[in-house]
């Protein structure tokens, strides 16, 4: 006995038959045979939930990071009245950047104006360098915390 097979969602007499049993149709009752048509194969993706997954984690990450660059530079920041080591803070930046994706940076800055100097040091002042330090200090454990964090959304 020969069977006709259909593509999906093709019509027959206005009757649909993709993924349904055919019913009518002149060419399948002359036949003598129904099947089954298959359905059009779906696919499911979890690209958008790993996506998101990843935004949502990295920005945590970074900012934890950020949290414990602060931190040491506040510990490394020489004393003498206090502001220069309480005058550091993270500051949040978002915006939306080309093509309509949101992005976060998270800065460490301060307002004390004689920070750099403190820093890189004058002419009449040796450098006393508290903020690349604490930057080179956690730069291999901002690496090792975003693969980490990676490596969760993608198999979470």
């Amino acid at each position: 006995m020969a069977s006709v097979r259909m593509p999906a969602g093709a019509f027959l007499n206005a009757a649909p038959v993709g993924g349904q049993y055919l019913k009518s149709g002149a060419a399948i009752r002359s036949l003598g045979t129904m099947e089954r048509v298959p359905a059009p194969l779906q696919y499911h993706t979890r690209f958008p939930e790993i996506i998101t997954g990843l935004e949502v984690m990295c920005k945590a990450a970074t900012e934890e990071e950020a949290e414990e660059i602060l931190a040491d530079i506040k510990d490394r920041a020489p004393v003498d009245t206090g502001a220069l080591r309480d005058g550091y803070h993270i500051r949040h930046d978002s915006f939306s950047g080309f093509g309509g994706e949101d992005s976060d940076e998270f800065f460490i800055a301060t307002e004390v104006r004689y920070a750099p100097f403190v820093e890189f040091g004058t002419v009449h002042n040796a450098a006393q360098p508290h903020v690349l330090p604490a930057v080179e200090a956690g730069r291999q454990r901002y690496i090792n915390r975003e693969s980490v964090a990676i490596q969760e959304a993608s198999f979470a």
